[in-house]
């Protein structure tokens, strides 16, 4: 949330700490999309509703997620795994899903 806010970004709803007014002279995000190699973060792409069909581009090798590289959250790597294996888990728990909704149909 702070990559962003120092970008002039501001996510839907939310403002800059919690306030949901503070956010009204940034661009609002529509899409955030995470760009890794070999498990490390490389680049972002942020689509706001200035921007159109091209995302603000920020990645390692320009510098310009240093910031965001050296904290915490980036570098633990329990995180990253689960980060990058997101889509399979929902994946995975919506088959569950639809399989308990079969099962409770067969009772």
């Amino acid at each position: 949330k702070r990559f962003l806010i120092s970008k002039g970004k501001s996510l839907p709803d939310i403002g800059v700490g919690g306030n949901p007014f503070a956010g009204a002279f940034q661009e609002r995000v529509l899409k955030i999309k995470f760009g890794f190699k070999n498990k490390e973060l490389r680049v972002i792409r942020v689509w706001t509703n200035e921007c159109g069909e091209k995302p603000a581009l920020y990645n390692k090798k320009s510098g310009s997620i240093k910031s965001i590289l050296l904290s915490d959250a980036w570098t633990d790597k329990t995180a990253i795994n689960f980060l990058l294996n997101l889509k399979k888990m929902s994946a995975a728990l919506e088959k569950l899903k639809c399989l308990a909704v079969s099962m409770k149909a067969l009772m």
